[in-house]
């Protein structure tokens, strides 16, 4: 798998296995592998300041801060149904079109009522 392009790393598109293997040559440990993977893909950073991650020196938060690009999605489309379902049509950063529904959740009371 391509990890690096234009020496530039994408965490968003690693799942834990290739991250660390991302991360090696940056000595990060696994335990702290585990933690850039929450916070990149649990709580969606797209950075690392200093003491973002508990256990990385601040020479290695730098260095993934300027080896890192976190791209973002641009909604191309976005059509909304009478039922409450939103289409999407997303643009990625190199040029590929990606399609995604908005399932609405129903309210708890109905949802209870179909039991």
């Amino acid at each position: 798998m391509l990890l690096w392009a234009a020496d530039v790393l994408n965490l968003r598109n690693l799942d834990r296995g290739e991250m660390g293997e991302a991360l090696a040559p940056y000595g990060v440990s696994s335990q702290q592998v585990q933690r850039v993977f929450a916070r990149v893909q649990g709580l969606g950073a797209t950075g690392f300041p200093p003491g973002s991650v508990r256990g990385l020196a601040h020479a290695t938060t730098a260095a993934l801060e300027s080896g890192c690009e976190w791209p973002d999605l641009e909604i191309i489309e976005r059509r909304r149904a009478a039922d409450g379902f939103v289409k999407y049509l997303f643009r990625t950063a190199d040029g590929h079109a990606i399609e995604a529904v908005r399932i609405p959740l129903p309210d708890p009371a109905d949802a209870r009522a179909l039991k």
